[in-house]
């Protein structure tokens, strides 16, 4: 726009009316997240260790991997336990849909980060947006 043009190509955009979100951790966040999503009439799916009850017409699916293969876009909620550590890695990312968008704003520990690089560089990846660092600072220093 600050050159004049206006490039109206919608080339890699899409619409999130009817699209697949799939939530990993289903507590307060991802709970409230899927309200959001179905007033943006996505169509909303959720996997979680624990059994929670279903916000609005979310549904929960049975493993991790039915969810991962479900999902148009994925989105991680999970706690920091170690546990966690590594629950998205190279297998996971092979049951993604390809050009699945990828989002984790939870915790870096919980993502293989040179796995992601891989399926981001290979395509399978449609993009990714992270909030956390591989490894979090002890202080805002």
């Amino acid at each position: 726009m600050h050159l004049g043009n206006w490039n109206k190509s919608s080339t890699n955009n899409f619409e999130n009316r009817g699209k697949k979100l799939g939530i990993i951790g289903y507590g307060n966040i991802g709970a409230q997240l899927s309200v959001l999503a179905e007033s943006l009439v996505m169509h909303v799916y959720y996997y979680d260790i624990d059994e929670r009850l279903a916000m609005g017409n979310a549904v929960q699916c049975n493993t991790l991997e039915e969810l991962l293969k479900l999902a148009d876009i994925l989105t991680l909620h999970v706690d920091g336990r170690d546990e966690n550590k590594n629950l998205l890695g190279i297998k996971e990312f092979k049951h993604m849909k390809e050009g699945v968008i990828f989002l984790n704003l939870s915790r870096g520990h919980v993502v293989d980060i040179h796995a992601l690089r891989e399926n981001i560089v290979n395509g399978r990846i449609g993009g990714a947006a992270i909030d956390v660092y591989p490894e979090e600072p002890k202080s805002n220093a």
